[in-house]
């Protein structure tokens, strides 16, 4: 639950609402997710009972619902430099401005329970299992790998002839 990488392309169909792409949840108030707020935003967020242990939101909005995004968030919360522990990209670049910041601290479990065996901490994709915050969309070569921190090369790179961000197909 210190490391792992989540990596889908998703394309959304509307827009109000929070919608979830990836989310543990453990009951009660305690839980973490990366998604679009209603807004457009990207949040990457873990809640435990009245505090946020991590939270970031990126400045730049969402809202094309022509497009398709390739998210990846890698999170390694072992590092020693806390602006690493959590990395998000989009389309291949990593962003890297943020409206809200909030970094988890060294050695942190997330509630993300990516493991075999299970460890009481379900993981959903599109949705929380719980609230109304499910993806109005579609997801495409959706990825969980635990123990790992992997950046968006693994699982894209640019078109030589396009210039746009492609999966790799190998």
């Amino acid at each position: 639950r210190r490391k792992l990488t989540f990596s889908t392309w998703v394309k959304r169909c509307s827009l109000p609402g929070d919608q979830l792409l990836f989310a543990g949840w453990t009951g009660g108030s305690y839980w973490c997710y990366i998604g679009f707020d209603g807004d457009g935003y990207i949040r990457i967020r873990q809640y435990a009972g009245g505090s946020n242990p991590f939270y970031l939101k990126t400045n730049r909005k969402f809202r094309d619902l022509s497009a398709w995004y390739h998210i990846v968030m890698g999170v390694d919360t072992t590092l020693g430099t806390s602006t690493d522990r959590i990395k998000l990209y989009v389309n291949g670049v990593r962003e890297t401005s943020f409206s809200q910041t909030t970094y988890p601290s060294q050695n942190f479990d997330t509630y993300w329970g990516m493991t075999a065996g299970g460890d009481g901490y379900p993981s959903y994709i599109g949705g929380d299992g719980a609230t109304a915050s499910f993806l109005d969309g579609y997801m495409a070569d959706t990825y969980g790998v635990g123990n790992q921190q992997y950046d968006a090369s693994v699982f894209g790179s640019t078109d030589s002839t396009t210039g746009e961000w492609k999966p790799i197909t190998e």
